[in-house]
């Protein structure tokens, strides 16, 4: 039987899905595929059509939460991974995945190193990511960590994990208190605040340092968009509230935003 499914997250007529797609079915170890839509269209039957992939349809008002939470909700095994429509996955991505979960009983996320797209060239180094590894640090060691404090300390200057990386263990998250969703009240940062609540759960986050993702970043991708929404600064403030008292999540916050006025012009 399967323990693992990728659930792809369709959003609109991403020109770029058929190539995820393909990366999925080129995995070392296959997946069961499901794609998960909020926006359906005849063009998205017909991709589903032609690589036999069922499609899923949420409906309601637009929620970044809500289409991961239904997304989440769609696997039948113990392991998801929410494949971002933009994204390509590496061949040994479910291989590594499913290691980490046998190595890590009480295993509650996995994620992988990745690298950009940017205009059709693979980037592996830039500020951003750099900084994003360094803030890693503690899983050089071994690469997971079970204590809550070193977890929260990889978050506590930023967001280091990549969402659309992230292996989640089912069976793990819904022992949980109230169980595991997505917070719609953040719609920015709703993977950073689930990561944050997660690290102080009991149980393990696992990395892996092998680059197995590549992100593509373009003017049209949710990334983009979110960075150029007006409420950023207040979704970050938000987060590093939890984070920091008061008076430093203030400073932490409004360097947060030169960096990012810095970056994005």
């Amino acid at each position: 039987m399967h323990q693992h499914t990728f659930v792809v997250l369709a959003y609109r007529e991403s020109p770029y899905l058929e190539a995820c797609i393909q990366s999925l079915l080129s995995q070392t170890v296959p997946s069961p595929i499901i794609i998960s839509t909020s926006t359906p269209s005849a063009w998205l039957s017909e991709i589903g059509a032609r690589y036999n992939l069922p499609i899923r349809v949420r409906e309601g008002e637009q929620s970044i939460a809500d289409d991961w939470n239904f997304a989440l909700a769609l696997a039948e095994t113990p392991l998801v991974t929410l494949a971002h429509h933009d994204d390509i996955y590496q061949p040994r991505f479910t291989e590594q995945a499913l290691a980490a979960a046998e190595k890590h009983p009480d295993l509650l996320i996995s994620f992988t190193n990745m690298d950009l797209l940017i205009d059709g060239q693979h980037i592996n180094r830039t500020l951003n990511r750099s900084v994003q590894r360094l803030l890693l640090w503690p899983y050089i060691f071994k690469g997971s960590l079970n204590s809550s404090f070193l977890r929260r300390l990889t978050l506590a200057f930023g967001n280091p994990v990549s969402c659309p990386s992230v292996t989640y263990q089912l069976k793990n998250l819904e022992r949980l208190n109230n169980g595991f969703c997505f917070d719609r009240t953040y719609p920015n940062n709703l993977d950073w605040e689930a990561w944050i609540r997660l690290a102080q759960q009991p149980g393990t986050f696992a990395y892996n340092r092998e680059i197995l993702l590549t992100h593509r970043f373009h003017t049209g991708s949710a990334t983009s968009a979110s960075l150029a929404a007006q409420h950023r600064h207040s979704d970050d403030r938000r987060i590093f509230d939890l984070l920091w008292p008061r008076p430093f999540s203030a400073l932490i916050a409004s360097l947060y935003a030169l960096a990012y006025r810095s970056r994005h012009g």
